[in-house]
Parts: C-alpha cells; structure tokens; sequence
C-alpha cells in the first residue's frame, strides 16, 4: 500500500492535512490538484471526496480523473480565444458581432472610427440604427438568409452617429456566439472615397468619351468635305484637260488657216517679182 502524500508533488503533500479534515469532508471535498505517476510525471487531476464508513471504521472515498486532455483542450481554448481577441483589436478592417436579433455584441475600433460610436454606446445597438430607413425592410431578411447559412458580400448605404450617408463593403457570415447561440460576424470596409473616385473617373470617362465621339464626327465630316473637293477637283482637272486639249485643236487650226494665205500671197509675190524682174 502507498499513502495518498506519495502520489502528489511535495507541495501539495504538505497541505494534505488540512485538505482532509474532517470538517472539511462533512459535505465532501471537490477539487483539481496533480498527481505524480509512476514514471514521475505530473499529471493534473480532478478529486472528488466524501466520508463513508466500512467495516465500522471512518474511510475516506476519493474518485480521481485525469483531466490531462480537458486541461490540454481548454489551453487550447483560451490561447485560440486570446488569438481571436488580438486579430478582432488589431484587424485594420472593421469587425462586428451581432446576435440574431441583430443587435451589436461587439465592436472593434475601426468599427467605431467608421460610424463614428464610441464602443459603450454600440454594445446593445439596434443595427437599424445604422441603416437609412428606405432600407430598414431588408435588414431582417439579410439575417434570416445569413443565419441559414448563406454567405453574403455586397456593398450597402449606413448611416454614421452625425447622419451621414456612406457606402460600406459588407462580408457576413454565421457564428457560434460564447454562450452557443448563433450570431452573425461582419467584417465592414468603409468604400466611400473609393466610390466617390470611381464616379468622378467615370464623369471624367463620359466626358471624354463625349469629346472622342465629337471630335470623330468633325472629322469625319472633314474627311468627307476632302472628298468632295477631292471629287470636285478631279472634275475641273477633267474639264481642265478638255480645254487644253480643245487649245490646242484650236491653235493648230488657226495656225493652219493663217499658213494657208500667206504661202498663196508669197507665191503671188514671188511671180510678181519674177515677171517685173524679167522685163528690165
């Protein structure tokens, strides 16, 4: 047989005692403590105490689990939910629970920096407060849609504490909340400016696209005057060849008439002269 102070380390032998007294164990002892096995490793266990009486004498009943796995798990737990709790404060997005009633859970501080709430003050908050109201009839069935399963990513139109109207990129999707309930997770992006340089640039695109066509159709219109005149030209430049041609026809035949005569005449003088000549 080993006594109860061999299977824990020395610390908790030492206080043993005072575990075990019998006013303590009136109405059992419930506790968590480690014991040390065999191989001396330290395990955590979980104890439970009560007084029974055997053969007439006074026995102590303990009943020892290993919670080496469930202490493991809840390590595990509480690391993962201080990684959840460092991502939710440092995201530079905004990050909102909500529970399926849609009122907010929690918010982080760009959260808080887009609407324009300090933290207190969203906790609890109807999200219709941050809607307009021509939209308020869809936020419900948003929820029902998101709680059933569905992922949703859109853009929306909110309102900020001052009234003011943005435009925000919404991812949203099902949760489980801390206490098992479904909730629902949104991670928001604040897309106004953004927004508002893509109208511009479009404004900017119509109207180039505005003077492109303009300025096409005077040059189209000018190409097509070149044509004309291009034509026109062609038509005079065929006119043109006519009455050179026409000149010259013109030229030739008057240069032939005006031959003519005066070979006659210089013929005539010439027997003239001949004839006086002949005589003297």
């Amino acid at each position: 047989r080993r006594r109860v102070g061999e299977l824990l380390p020395p610390a908790l032998a030492a206080r043993l005692p005072g575990t075990i007294r019998e006013e303590t164990l009136k109405d059992g002892v419930y506790l968590e403590s480690e014991n040390v096995r065999k191989d001396g490793v330290s395990v955590p266990v979980e104890v439970s105490c009560s007084r029974l009486k055997l053969e007439g004498k006074e026995r102590i009943l303990a009943i020892v689990r290993d919670v080496t796995e469930r202490k493991r798990a809840g390590r595990a737990l509480r690391e993962a939910e201080e990684r959840y709790r460092m991502l939710f404060r440092s995201s530079p997005d905004g990050i909102m629970l909500e529970d399926p009633w849609g009122r907010v859970i929690d918010v982080n501080p760009p959260v808080c920096e887009i609407f324009g709430y300090p933290r207190e003050e969203m906790i609890g908050m109807d999200v219709l407060r941050l809607v307009p109201p021509e939209f308020h009839a869809g936020v419900g069935e948003h929820i029902a849609r998101i709680l059933s399963g569905e992922k949703l990513s859109h853009e929306v139109v909110n309102l900020t504490r001052d009234g003011r109207r943005i435009v925000v990129e919404l991812k949203e999707n099902k949760v489980r909340l801390p206490d098992g309930r479904d909730g629902i997770m949104l991670i928001l992006r604040n897309v106004t400016e953004r927004k508002e340089l893509e109208l511009e640039l479009d404004h900017h695109r119509h109207h180039l696209a505005s003077l492109v066509e303009s300025r096409t159709r005077e040059l189209t219109q000018a190409v097509a005057s070149l044509e004309k005149a291009k034509k026109v030209l062609e038509e005079k430049n065929v006119e043109l060849t006519k009455l050179d041609r026409l000149k010259s026809e013109f030229i030739s035949i008057v240069s032939h008439e005006l031959r003519t005569p005066l070979t006659s005449m210089r013929e005539g003088a010439s027997q003239l002269l001949d004839g006086i000549l002949g005589e003297v």
